[in-house]
């Protein structure tokens, strides 16, 4: 659990060239104590599972990095992550995406939502705190881009008694469509539009 906790604490640190070999290390540390712990049974409820679900969202949107070997690593990660926690979100090929938001991308990201769903319907919520982080704090447009159109497809799948939550990744949503980037700006339009922020939600 120490190392797990270091790795998240590298992990949500601010990005920047300095810490970019930290983060890398991190992610390196990650899956390999991914496949240790596969030779350990993790019952749902331990800290160490939890602490993963905490870093999942920033695994997922990180996995569309414009940069190859920052894409890879963070989908290596994920790999040794997802069996771990039960799911199987179809992110791992990213590499053979060619743009956020382009149709594959957006497909997986929906398999990828669709697959939480399924499984942990309940973390959804906690899913869209993890991920406006991202939308806020990357300096990667094409990370906060996807960031914004899972935070839609996320408000999508939220439970309809989750008004609280649905406010909450409406208002993430919205706050995308100032970013200073025109691909997020449109790609947080049509999460918008795809989630029916016009009224039919919450």
């Amino acid at each position: 659990p120490f190392c797990l906790q270091a790795c998240a604490e590298a992990l949500q640190e601010p990005e920047g060239a300095e810490r970019l070999k930290v983060r890398f290390a991190a992610l390196r540390l990650l899956r390999a104590l991914g496949g240790f712990f596969t030779l350990v049974p993790l019952d749902a409820a331990s800290p160490i599972v939890e602490q993963l679900h905490a870093i999942l969202p920033l695994l997922i949107v990180h996995s569309c990095h414009t940069d190859a070997a920052t894409r890879r690593v963070y989908s290596e990660a994920l790999a040794a992550v997802e069996p771990l926690l039960r799911v199987k979100t179809w992110l791992t090929d990213c590499d053979a995406i060619s743009d956020v938001g382009c149709n594959e991308h957006t497909t997986q990201l929906q398999a990828a939502v669709a697959a939480l769903e399924a499984g942990h319907k309940a973390r959804l919520e906690a899913y869209v705190d993890g991920t406006a982080m991202q939308l806020a704090a990357s300096k990667e447009a094409h990370v906060r881009a996807c960031a914004a159109l899972f935070t839609g497809l996320l408000l999508d799948a939220l439970p309809e008694e989750r008004i609280e939550a649905h406010l909450r990744a409406a208002s993430n949503l919205i706050a995308a469509l100032r970013d200073p980037d025109p691909r997020v700006r449109a790609l947080a339009a049509r999460a918008a539009g795809a989630a029916k922020l016009t009224g039919a939600r919450p």
